[in-house]
């Protein structure tokens, strides 16, 4: 929730620890100027989601991070969650429940990105419409 971040020291930065291996956010803070950083960091620019569809291989080709078929459209390559979908596919009625997805409009990925393992949350629960899913979980902004 960017808006709601305070900052209190002017030229402060935002750090992002992103989790070995996984690739995953596991902490974000604001750091004051001139803070000690006892992690390697990396600084990285700002880029759209669209370059996610048009990745540079090591061999000069282009692939997307997603699949782009169905049954899999939307979803991300190789992020498949073999324990996740014997537990609660069922459960879920989603084959492909914890699979990581393309947060975008669902009309364009294929798939909703729904937050909520209940069947009738999902519309409710879907991140695609940010406010309706923060008033889901009620959330008072």
């Amino acid at each position: 929730m960017p808006a709601r971040l305070t900052i209190d020291y002017p030229d402060s930065e935002l750090r992002i620890s992103i989790r070995p291996e996984v690739h995953r956010v596991m902490n974000i803070e604001i750091v004051p100027p001139h803070a000690e950083n006892k992690f390697h960091t990396v600084t990285a620019g700002l880029l759209p989601l669209a370059i996610l569809k048009s990745l540079q291989l090591s061999d000069g080709k282009f692939t997307s991070m997603y699949y782009d078929t169905w049954p899999l459209r939307g979803h991300v390559k190789g992020a498949i969650k073999p324990w996740e979908t014997l537990l609660l596919s069922l459960v879920s009625l989603d084959l492909f429940v914890g699979m990581d997805k393309e947060y975008g409009r669902t009309a364009e990925t294929g798939n909703s990105f729904y937050t909520s393992l209940l069947p009738w949350n999902r519309k409710a629960s879907d991140m695609n419409d940010f406010a309706r899913f923060l008033r889901f979980y009620d959330w008072k902004l």
